[in-house]
């Protein structure tokens, strides 16, 4: 089969390589559409620690199931389904409780198995869950993690919040902040066609920080500073912003992973006493739950500006354009 394969620090190859096969419990699906997540890029240019080379990625991905494990009932034959790539033990607390994100035997699909950018991949048949549309269906994992951040910092109807980052995952945290009853929420990005992009996902404001007068707009939004937060970022600075930015007792999520090492203020952290959550990923739940939005048509419509379809064999050349700065659009999509 083809597969994209990263090979090291900014090199993909466009190769053949075996097709897996169903192991008991597991599944075989025909790849139909597989998203560039975040995570990977810094895993493409050697930064992130979990991955490592040669490994085919891709955990965001739909695809028709055409072999199936022992085990297995035959009603999954044919299915177009997506997949949870995470795979835990199944037996601790964690996993017990639907939180198989914290299990510590954790692994993913795209990580520690092989990934779908590639004509087929294996699953495990119970992490599967049908979808209506090649494409949406993809996209379900994204938004699980962006409904997980949101979840985090408990948005109520009249919030005002504040996004910062307008990639994929800060895109649909906006949508998520509406949909929970955020009256007011800030989009923050350097990029002015990703900031644009926003509005089309619920952002009542934009703010480019490069402006000089950035910090002043948000006093003047939000005299007494943001209900809540949303770092989708993760830099150092993106992480300062948030607390200079967040009101008195207020809520901040980090999901971004751009940096590692952060120097905050923890004098103000305390004295306001900032919540400040991490998310990974996301609970069970809150899978099936992105998958029920998906399929109900919960991510906008029409010209879709903010997505793009490309052939897998083009992969590499995506890749590069993502970290380079120059990609036009905040999600881009590859097909086998």
């Amino acid at each position: 089969m083809d597969a994209l394969v990263w090979t090291g620090p900014r090199q993909m190859e466009f190769s053949e390589m075996e097709r897996p096969g169903a192991s008991p419990g597991w599944v075989v699906l025909e790849v139909k559409a597989v998203g560039i997540c975040g995570s990977e890029l810094s895993g493409y240019l050697g930064h992130n620690s979990l991955r490592v080379p040669p490994l085919v990625m891709g955990h965001e991905f739909s695809g028709v199931v055409v072999e199936l494990g022992a085990g297995v009932s035959e009603e999954y034959l044919g299915q177009l389904v997506t997949a949870n790539p995470l795979i835990a033990c199944g037996n601790c607390k964690a996993c017990n409780r639907g939180n198989r994100q914290l299990c510590k035997e954790r692994k993913l699909i795209g990580v520690n198995f092989p990934g779908a950018f590639a004509q087929f991949v294996a699953v495990p048949a119970r992490n599967c869950f049908p979808v209506t549309n090649i494409v949406d269906g993809a996209l379900a994992e994204p938004l699980a993690c962006s409904l997980r951040a949101v979840n985090r910092v408990r948005v109520e109807a009249g919030d005002s919040g504040i996004v910062i980052g307008a990639g994929i995952i800060g895109l649909m945290a906006m949508k998520c902040m509406r949909f929970m009853g955020a009256s007011q929420v800030i989009a923050m990005d350097t990029n002015e066609l990703r900031l644009e992009e926003a509005k089309a996902w619920g952002a009542t404001h934009l703010i480019n920080p490069k402006q000089p007068d950035a910090q002043q707009k948000i006093q003047e939004l939000f005299p007494d500073g943001a209900d809540c937060i949303v770092d989708a970022v993760g830099s150092e600075r993106t992480r300062q912003q948030a607390i200079a930015a967040v009101r008195r007792g207020g809520r901040i999520v980090l999901i971004g992973l751009h940096e590692d090492p952060t120097t905050v203020p923890g004098n103000v952290i305390v004295r306001d006493e900032i919540e400040i959550y991490g998310t990974f990923c996301y609970s069970d739940f809150e899978f099936a739950r992105a998958v029920t939005f998906v399929n109900d048509g919960f991510l906008p419509g029409g010209e879709r500006s903010w997505l793009d379809l490309r052939p897998l064999r083009d992969g590499g050349a995506a890749f590069e354009e993502q970290v380079s700065g120059t990609a036009r659009y905040p999600k881009i999509v590859l097909q086998p």
